[in-house]
């Protein structure tokens, strides 16, 4: 798991959108043992009794994408919108896909999105995508046309509405937002997660898309904090006190109310030191995001 997750693979949370309710981890793709790339889809059910859990491989029906790795992906709407990557040819991929429908059976539906970009916008790997309201995400970071970037893109859907008329494919649009303040520098495989101040319930203008660690343009692990306020779109570099974690690439992240706990990933490389037992490090990551963009100055 930790592989496929410093690999590229992804998990996303997906509730069902029609019948009795479903939450499940919905993985796709990544990199196996033997350095095979992989295009399958599988679904981990979360049962809220003391069931064992357990794995189940999807049977999507329509077209579906390519083999990748070093993709990203995000819940938005009942669904799992997927993007970026490369496959075995290492061409950068630019498509977007959804997977939904998705049911306790196994079955769910790709459906390949149609793009619309106010700026061009072209393949990339080891990002970040990051939902921050029911019908849009934030895209930052990663490799794209052979250098690391610190761009920010904003996905939104133009009929958000019609999300669950059918399976035909939705139109959605990228957007290449112009941030302020002391922007992270240029990045992959860092952790990224939006904090909502209000909670779930708030407006996506009240919360905060926290960027930590990741890989520099030298190849040295990163673990740094940035904090971007999305309602002026503000960057700021946190400070944070506690015990630090050690700087790390390829790790896990979530959001648990205002807080951020992160877990795994490794030191510089694949073939060096895995962060998975550090459990001091895991904790000191757990951290009021509101109160550390304050202390960054602003």
């Amino acid at each position: 798991h930790t592989l496929s997750v410093v690999r590229g693979s992804l998990l996303g949370l997906c509730p069902h959108q029609h019948g009795p309710p479903l939450e499940a981890l919905l993985l796709f793709g990544g990199i196996d043992a033997e350095g095979r790339i992989l295009g399958d889809a599988h679904m981990l059910p979360l049962l809220h009794d003391d069931r064992m859990l357990a794995w189940r491989v999807l049977r999507p029906s329509g077209c579906s994408p390519s083999a990748r790795a070093l993709h990203c992906a995000c819940a938005l709407q009942g669904g799992l919108y997927l993007t970026g990557g490369c496959g075995d040819n290492e061409q950068l991929q630019d498509d977007l896909w959804v997977l939904d429908h998705v049911d306790s059976d196994g079955n769910a539906h790709w459906s390949e999105l149609e793009i619309r970009a106010d700026t061009a916008f072209t393949g990339f790997q080891a990002a970040s995508l990051t939902r921050s309201a029911p019908s849009e995400a934030l895209l930052f970071g990663g490799i794209t046309k052979g250098a690391m970037t610190n761009a920010l893109w904003l996905l939104e859907e133009l009929a958000p509405n019609n999300w669950s008329h059918g399976r035909q494919p939705k139109s959605v649009r990228w957007s290449l937002l112009r941030t302020s303040g002391a922007a992270p520098a240029p990045r992959s495989y860092h952790m990224a997660c939006f904090v909502h101040a209000g909670g779930e319930s708030a407006s996506c203008r009240d919360g905060f898309l926290v960027v930590h660690g990741g890989r520099a343009r030298h190849d040295n692990a990163l673990a740094d904090v940035h904090i971007l306020c999305r309602a002026n779109l503000l960057w700021a570099a946190a400070i944070v006190g506690g015990e630090t974690p050690h700087p790390r690439l390829g790790a896990c992240c979530v959001a648990i109310g205002g807080r951020i706990v992160i877990f795994g990933g490794c030191d510089s490389d694949e073939s060096s030191e895995w962060q998975g037992d550090r459990s001091a490090a895991v904790r000191s990551t757990s951290v009021d995001i509101a109160a550390c963009y304050s202390a960054g100055g602003a």
